[in-house]
């Protein structure tokens, strides 16, 4: 729920998608760089 919640403040202020995949992105180099 509380993505769903997130997904919908990011379609009212657009800039916050690119701070959201922003975050996503960073978490999954992190994530590689714990498991490399």
């Amino acid at each position: 729920m509380i993505f769903l919640r997130r997904t919908e403040e990011i379609q009212r202020q657009p800039e916050g998608l690119a701070v959201w995949l922003g975050f996503i992105f960073l978490r999954h180099v992190a994530v590689d760089i714990d498991t490399a």
